[in-house]
């Protein structure tokens, strides 16, 4: 495959769909990674704004006037924002990207041949250098399809058998993994539309590890290319919150990744895992009180209750914003 033949015959590859929510911060250097793709006949790009009050629908009109703006009147959340965009989406591969991560011309380029020389293949992510605030540099984490095991303390995980996460290394040779993560995804657009997109249900985390087990049940894989690296600054967007996991909105996660469980798994082992997390969490936290260390891990699952599942008429944030963030 040559993507770089569109800028001859007039064909673009591949449609970027970026979700935006208070993002006037961060989406000017998305813009313009997505513009020199642009430049070099890669990429159209529509931009779903969730109803953003901080100019970012204005930063967008003035720095892409090339880009299809779609202004929401909700915060939709970031599955069905994503579901807007690639109802728009004619190329043959579509990026969703954060509008706080960057890729370069390069970087897609070599996630497309990968693509196009595998049909097994239905999704792929690169290595991803994250920068979450505060900071130093750390790289996007990949691994197997999460199950309750995952849930469990890491120690007891382990010895059941689930295997941990591991970095996508800038240079290392592809591979097959579980999940790749949502702020910098390429897939083939019929495969997507043919699963209906992303679970709307999801209002924020974990729709990325949904749709990559949707995929590989599709019977296609979900590969790491590591030849191709983009940028991501982590939390960018999101709300000032000492209580996160993994650089994301505790609220948030822990509600999605118990819906996540709940569509794959029986009820019975989905929630005995988190009544077991739950009451380990506890008695961490009870220790650490004791060696003076603080209740953070313990105050970090209190921000959701226990079994919780994201609401289901939610089309407006209450905690934070329908962007992705986090980069494990």
């Amino acid at each position: 495959m040559n993507p770089g033949g569109a800028e001859q015959d007039g064909r673009v590859p591949v449609t970027v769909v970026v979700v935006s929510y208070q993002s006037a911060s961060s989406i000017g250097e998305t813009l313009e990674s997505i513009g020199r793709c642009r430049a070099e006949g890669l990429v159209r790009c529509v931009v779903v704004d969730n109803n953003s009050t901080d100019g970012t629908q204005e930063l967008v009109r003035r720095r892409a006037p090339w880009a299809r703006l779609i202004e929401g009147e909700h915060n939709v959340g970031f599955a069905r924002g994503c579901n807007v965009g690639l109802d728009t989406v004619a190329t043959p591969y579509t990026l969703f990207l954060n509008p706080d991560a960057c890729i370069e011309p390069d970087a897609l380029r070599t996630l497309l041949v990968f693509l196009a020389d595998r049909p097994e293949v239905g999704a792929v992510g690169p290595a991803t250098i994250c920068r979450p605030a505060g900071q130093g540099e750390v790289l996007q984490l990949t691994g197997a399809l999460p199950t309750p095991r995952s849930i469990l303390p890491g120690r007891v995980a382990r010895a059941l058998g689930e295997a941990p996460a591991r970095p996508i290394v800038p240079g290392d040779p592809a591979f097959e993994t579980g999940w790749i993560c949502g702020a910098v995804l390429l897939a083939r657009t019929t495969l997507l539309k043919s699963l209906g997109g992303f679970d709307p249900r999801f209002f924020l985390y974990w729709e990325e590890t949904d749709l990559c087990l949707r995929i590989r049940h599709a019977g296609f894989a979900v590969c790491a290319v590591p030849g191709a690296v983009a940028h991501h600054r982590v939390g960018v967007s999101s709300r000032d919150d000492p209580y996160k996991i993994n650089g994301c909105i505790a609220s948030h996660y822990y509600a999605s990744r118990r819906l996540y469980m709940l569509k794959h798994y029986p009820w019975s082992i989905a929630t005995l895992a988190e009544l077991v997390e739950w009451v380990w969490l506890l008695g961490a936290g009870m220790l650490d009180v004791a060696r003076g260390r603080g209740p953070a891990r313990l105050r970090t699952r209190l921000q959701a209750q226990l079994f919780a599942l994201p609401a289901a008429d939610r089309v407006q944030a209450t905690g934070g914003p329908a962007v992705r963030d986090g980069h494990a």
